[in-house]
Order: structure tokens, then sequence, then C-alpha cells
């Protein structure tokens, strides 16, 4: 569990960093879909299998700033900076400022293009 440090930690430390679980359908099996994992929910016929889950990697904090390793895509800082990471530790989304209005959103199966859409649109505060 993350716990928010209090008021004078963050002046102190930083803002912390925004955590994000997510569980997406296993692209390998091709009967998953979102819809069909729907459906097996309600009936009870659903398998873990079937699923795939994933958490924010949690960033480095450094020289008084969160940081996350974009291999060169993500060029600015900012909160909604993001990797989403499989349970063995790849990472299966990231979504970073490119610049004032550009952010790059990179993803790989399971995730299709809709689903990391969505995740993206999560870092924002609507």
């Amino acid at each position: 569990m993350y716990e928010v440090p209090d008021l004078l930690a963050q002046v102190k430390d930083g803002t912390p960093p925004r955590v994000m679980k997510a569980v997406v359908p296993d692209g390998r099996n091709p009967g998953t879909s979102c819809s069909s994992l729907i459906e097996q929910l309600h009936n009870g016929t659903w398998r873990q299998s079937d699923l795939v889950a994933c958490q924010t990697r949690p960033p480095k904090f450094s020289e008084g700033q969160y940081r996350l390793n974009f291999s060169g895509r993500v060029l600015q800082a900012s909160v909604k900076n993001m990797q989403l990471e499989s349970e063995q530790g790849g990472v299966l989304l990231q979504y970073g400022k490119v610049d004032e209005d550009t952010f790059h959103l990179d993803y790989k199966a399971p995730f299709t293009a809709y689903a990391a859409f969505g995740a993206a649109l999560c870092q924002f505060d609507l």
C-alpha cells in the first residue's frame, strides 16, 4: 500500500507520484475481450489467466525530483509522466510529455490503442 507523506515531507521531498493499478485482457487468448470478460464475471466462468495485472513503475527520487527512464522518448518532467509495468517488471505502456502541448503514448500487447488511450486519460484531472 502506498502512503501519502505529510505536507511538510511533500514540500521538502517533492510531490509524491501518482499510483495506478490496472487489469487488462490478455491478448494471447483470442476469445478474450473486455465484453467477454464482463460476461464471464457475471456468469462466474472467468479465469485469472485471461487477465494481465499491471501497475505504475515507482520512480526513483533523485536531486529533489522523481525520475523514470523513458529511454529518450520523454523530454520534459510532468506529474502525468508514467510507465505501467507487468508483474514480471516489463514496461507495457509509457506516457510522457515531449513539449508544451505534445505527449508520447507507447504501448504493447496486451494493451490495445483504446485501452492505452484510456490509461493515459486517467493521468489527467478532468
